[in-house]
């Protein structure tokens, strides 16, 4: 059976909380331990220091204090467990010898440098007579207070309880909250499986978990953005595919069943209407391997007035048959950019197109190009057409999208020329987008790096 994080957090959290109260625990009780300790040893080591200064004042020697010291040991410290839990004392003389014990205790408790350091002297009127050193290693300091120390003890472990309570209470609160966010993820993914791309995860922190919530929902809104556009883009796909389809079956059918006679109109509709589905899927294979970055380029160093020248525009206007003026507005000595000659003359050709498709009779097409700034050229393509939306600026570089009535392709093109344009330009390292021109018409811009090289 899986075990909820929250679960797992949960454990955690006592788990942490009963390490912490342990040592707390530990810590307190050998403080309050070390604590009597001291305690009592100061108040067993004055009264004995001065008992001694009493016995050297009356005798004027340290002669037959082994009796005393036997007294003072059966007096002040009651025998407990084994010789090795008895305190020793020692008494030394003024240059350090020994006077008591006259041999080393069977308790194997020597003397070390430290327990010299630390003995008490011994003074009668002001001169030294001796220094008594007190050891209690092993002593067990509660055979003097057992009330107070079992008090101490009930409380420590009275807290250590209330405190792993309140671990436990924290924790069944805390870990739901925290997980929270984790659960909604959990359930925004399992809608996003099963398809509902709608589904938010509600940003509640500004930490680690608030990123990845705001990061599911970002991803979310960009998988919701791109079926749509591929469902759109299907549904444009069929669509262009209906109309010639439609042709040329009915023409054929016709033919077949004798309601059309077999004439060279009739074949040049078929025609006419194959080299639409061919020019359409030629389109599409450019345009997908232009965006997945597999589009062949031909990189030279190149100057924007050679592309333009490369158009051929006076033969251009010749050949069509609106009246429609194209000139150009080519700045002197513009920088070299680094392009594919073949692929940005077909954007350019691209756009010329569109802009002479919509401009309308005695209308005006001006290719400019200048110099933005120190490393950008900036080529234009202003027509005097009737422009598009505000809102509809950005979307007619997706693929088939269609304007309102007043710039749509009425039946020609393919419909991806200006997603393939935007591809191609982006390949470049450039931009490319469209503005209404205030005094009316189209301006598509595109803006070039310039080579450093």
């Amino acid at each position: 059976m899986m075990r909820s994080i929250t679960t797992k957090l949960m454990l955690v959290f006592l788990a942490v909380s009963l390490v912490i109260i342990t040592l707390i625990f530990g810590l307190a009780s050998r403080y309050t331990n070390t604590t009597i300790r001291d305690f009592y040893i100061a108040q067993s080591v004055d009264p004995i220091a001065a008992e001694l200064v009493d016995y050297y004042a009356i005798n004027r020697s340290w002669e037959g204090v082994a009796n005393r010291f036997q007294v003072i040991m059966q007096r002040d410290f009651p025998e407990q467990g084994s010789l090795a839990d008895q305190p020793v004392l020692y008494l030394l003389d003024v240059n350090g010898g020994l006077i008591y014990p006259k041999m080393m205790p069977a308790n194997g408790m020597h003397m070390m440098d430290r327990d010299v350091r630390n003995g008490v002297a011994l003074v009668l009127d002001g001169k030294n007579i001796g220094t008594l050193i007190f050891i209690t290693r092993n002593y067990n300091w509660e055979v003097r207070q057992p009330i107070f120390l079992a008090r101490i003890n009930r409380l420590l472990y009275s807290i250590s309880a209330a405190a792993i309570i309140l671990a436990i209470v924290l924790g069944s609160i805390l870990a739901p909250r925290m997980t929270r966010p984790i659960r909604e993820l959990t359930a925004a993914t399992k809608a996003a499986a099963a398809g509902d791309l709608s589904h938010k995860v509600k940003v509640r922190s500004a930490d680690e978990l608030g990123e990845l919530a705001e990061s599911f929902n970002t991803m979310n809104s960009e998988l919701d953005r791109l079926i749509t556009a591929r469902k759109q883009m299907t549904a444009d796909i069929a669509h262009e595919l209906r109309t010639p389809i439609s042709i040329i079956l009915g023409n054929t059918d016709g033919i077949r069943d004798g309601v059309i006679p077999m004439s060279r109109e009739t074949f040049n509709i078929i025609a006419e209407e194959t080299e639409r589905l061919n020019s359409l899927v030629e389109d599409l294979h450019t345009l997908s391997r232009a965006e997945a970055g597999e589009l062949p380029m031909n990189f030279i160093r190149i100057s924007v007035r050679e592309l333009i020248e490369d158009l051929h525009l006076p033969q251009f206007q010749a050949m069509q048959s609106k009246s429609v003026d194209i000139s150009t507005d080519i700045e002197p000595d513009l920088p070299l950019i680094k392009a594919d000659p073949d692929r940005m003359i077909q954007v350019l050709r691209n756009l010329l197109n569109n802009a002479y498709h919509y401009t309308p009779e005695n209308g005006r097409i001006t290719f400019v190009a200048r110099q933005k700034d120190a490393n950008t050229v900036r080529l234009s393509i202003n027509d005097t057409g009737p422009g598009v939306a505000e809102d509809e600026l950005e979307r007619i570089f997706n693929r088939f999208y269609r304007t309102d009535t007043s710039r749509q392709r009425d039946g020609e093109g393919s419909g991806l020329g200006l997603a393939i344009a935007r591809s191609i330009v982006d390949r470049h390292g450039g931009k490319i987008w469209a503005e209404n021109r205030p005094e009316g018409g189209l301006s598509v811009i595109i803006d070039l790096p310039v080579d450093k090289t």
